[in-house]
């Protein structure tokens, strides 16, 4: 051992090993690594026991210095590493858990509906005010006798909206079909789906020329 002025110390390979020494470091394992009895770094000790290369420890008393315990004794025909520890714990997984995204969805999910109701509670006054503003600049627009009026605005002009509605589906089908090649065009290309359902429900194909398609979603019920 040789000790300088600044109290560094240094392990020397030549220096012989005290009996208790020789107990205390003994390895198992070809190059263990073990702990400098003085200041704990990890080191790689020879399979015989033998102290490593020089080793720079600062600040700290050989002498006052407890050495490393003792390995525990091996069992047979295993390889004691005394540094062994319990497993950690497994690492957390990666991303979220499903109840995690559930309970979020449903909290967001409820403040969308918070805030549509206050939306759609502000914006009902809004629209009932433009609603009167329309009656109001159609009666102007009736009493004038006028189907546009021009301001430095903008210009209101009259709208017409069609609506057309089946009253007695019998009587319109029975015309349409009188003249199919002529009147087809009177009626939509569609099908009913509630009566598709039903179709394939009884184990039967869609209708000829029909096609049904079932797209899988995930809604999520509150607990």
């Amino acid at each position: 051992m040789t000790t300088g002025g600044d109290m560094d110390l240094f392990f020397d390979d030549n220096a012989p090993l005290t009996p208790q020494e020789q107990q205390d470091l003994q390895v198992h394992n070809p190059r263990e690594k073990r702990p400098c009895p003085v200041c704990g770094k990890m080191l790689t000790w020879m399979a015989d026991g033998s102290r490593p290369r020089k080793h720079k420890c600062s600040g700290i008393n050989l002498a006052s210095a407890p050495l490393a315990p003792p390995a525990p004794p091996a069992q047979e025909g295993t390889q004691l590493n005394i540094f062994d520890q319990p497993a950690p714990p497994p690492p957390a997984t990666d991303g979220p858990t499903v109840d995690e995204v559930v309970a979020k969805y449903v909290a967001t999910r409820d403040l969308i509906a918070e805030k549509t109701k206050a939306l759609e509670a502000e914006l009902a006054e809004l629209k009932d005010f433009q609603k009167k503003r329309e009656a109001w600049l159609l009666g102007k627009l009736d009493a004038s006798g006028v189907e546009s009026m021009r301001t430095s605005h903008g210009t209101c002009f009259v709208d017409w909206k069609d609506s057309v509605s089946v009253a007695d589906p019998d009587a319109f089908l029975g015309w349409v079909h009188e003249d199919w090649d002529g009147r087809r065009t009177f009626l939509t290309n569609a099908a009913n789906k509630t009566a598709v359902k039903q179709r394939l429900s009884e184990n039967e194909p869609p209708p000829p020329g029909v096609s049904y398609t079932k797209l899988k979603d995930v809604k999520i019920r509150r607990a």
